[in-house]
């Protein structure tokens, strides 16, 4: 085994680091996932959404929830 180079700290040294963002530096890969987010704000408003019962609500928010989630990890692993 060799020994690590980053003063002990056990990581793997084969993977590159993940990239930093800054507060000043806004993660262009993430836009379309705030979109969506926008999205199911702005649907939240719509009549349709007032029209439904608390658990169909619930249950189309969930849908949302996973979808906005997916997508938001699926932009982090193509980013890094």
């Amino acid at each position: 085994m060799r020994p690590f180079l980053d003063g002990g700290r056990d990581r793997d040294l084969r993977r590159p680091a993940a990239r930093v963002i800054t507060e000043d530096e806004p993660c262009e890969a993430l836009w379309p996932v705030r979109s969506k987010f926008e999205e199911l704000v702005n649907n939240l408003q719509a009549a349709r959404y007032s029209d439904m019962t608390h658990d169909e609500l619930e249950e189309e928010l969930t849908r949302e929830r996973r979808e906005l989630m997916r997508r938001m990890f699926q932009e982090h692993l193509r980013w890094r």
